[in-house]
């Protein structure tokens, strides 16, 4: 869509060439543009790099999340954030010369990833986390540890069912894991239990008002 209205508006001489392009450049780097996630991955430098450059590179990402995770841990949550993304970054401009050193990358790139997941859960930020889990879901398929922390940013939303289905697909995978499950289950439990209370509660407000 976005081509073919920019091909009417170059035969309409409604603008040049030049100022099209920029345009079409502004549109795509736009965090709101559907494109603009692919338009980054495109448009980023790629280094490929040797097994023994890439255990350097990934050192240096490694560097970056113990400073994230030291930050974290004395409150500085803005720091720790820059931190986890200097890793990330680290991460995306590099590519190993065998799938074993990819499949290195995006396993260190999903960890990375979750660690970001909870710091925005710890500081309430829960539709952050659900982007960070799903991202890292893309690069490992079904993960229990990914799961349950994305069941956690979906109750803190109040989408109970999609938690629930988090959690019974992360119980499966990882039978360590379902004293953590159930305990978010209780913990569920509880918030949809107080949500109706509050609801109740607002619905007779709302019912005296109206008398």
């Amino acid at each position: 869509a976005m081509l073919h209205r920019a091909k009417q508006l170059l035969d309409e001489g409604t603008v040049t060439g030049p100022e099209l392009e920029h345009l079409m450049v502004q549109q795509l780097q736009s965090p709101l543009a559907a494109a603009s996630q692919e338009f980054k991955e495109k448009s980023q430098p790629v280094a490929v790099l040797s097994a023994d450059q890439l255990v350097g590179a990934l050192n240096e990402h490694l560097a970056e999340r113990r400073k994230a995770k030291a930050a974290w841990q004395r409150g500085d949550h803005s720091a720790a954030r820059h931190a986890f993304q200097r890793a990330l970054a680290v991460l995306n401009i590099v590519r190993g010369t065998s799938p074993q050193d990819n499949d290195e990358i995006a396993l260190n790139k999903a960890a990375t990833l979750l660690d970001c997941a909870r710091l925005e859960l710890a500081v309430q930020q829960p539709g952050a986390a659900l982007d960070h889990c799903n991202q890292a879901l893309q690069l490992t398929g079904p993960d229990a540890q990914l799961l349950v922390c994305r069941a956690e940013a979906h109750m803190a939303r109040r989408e109970f069912k999609a938690a629930e289905a988090d959690l019974r697909e992360a119980s499966q995978l990882s039978p360590d894991c379902c004293d953590e499950v159930e305990e978010m289950r209780a913990s569920m439990a509880t918030m949809r239990q107080r949500d109706k209370v509050a609801d109740s509660r607002q619905f007779k407000g709302f019912l005296t008002k109206a008398r």
